[in-house]
């Protein structure tokens, strides 16, 4: 295969630079002690490639930064939603709608979605 082409897989196996085993704590949970695993509902985000069924991984020890995946609590309610914020002020997003954060709506950003787990194609052709 040339150089300039892009590889898509993983190395041989049969090869000495093999990784041992894979855990996916290592590669996706930073603060065990803060960190989530929640089942996503709903087809608010599908163009975030998050699906019905799929296994979010939430970290509630790290702050959200504008365009962050965020498990919100709106109204005592958990919501999965794209946190945006600007000088402007914040909002949360999904697909169909925006809700502007104010004083009038109680919010509560209670971890950030950093790990998405689904099985490919399977979602996306609903």
């Amino acid at each position: 295969m040339a150089d300039d082409v892009p590889r898509t897989g993983f190395p041989n196996p049969a090869q000495d630079h093999a990784e041992t085993s894979l855990n996916l704590h290592t590669l996706a949970v930073r603060h065990p002690e803060a960190t989530f695993f929640l089942h996503a509902e709903g087809e608010g985000l599908r163009s975030a490639g998050i699906f019905p069924g799929d296994i979010l991984v939430v970290d509630r020890a790290i702050d959200p930064v504008s365009g962050d995946i965020v498990i919100a609590i709106v109204a005592d309610i958990f919501a999965i939603r794209c946190w945006t914020r600007d000088a402007a002020g914040a909002w949360l997003a999904t697909d169909q709608e925006t809700l502007t954060i104010g004083a009038e709506v109680p919010v509560q950003i209670w971890g950030v979605v950093t790990f998405v787990l689904h099985a490919p194609g399977q979602r996306r052709t609903r």
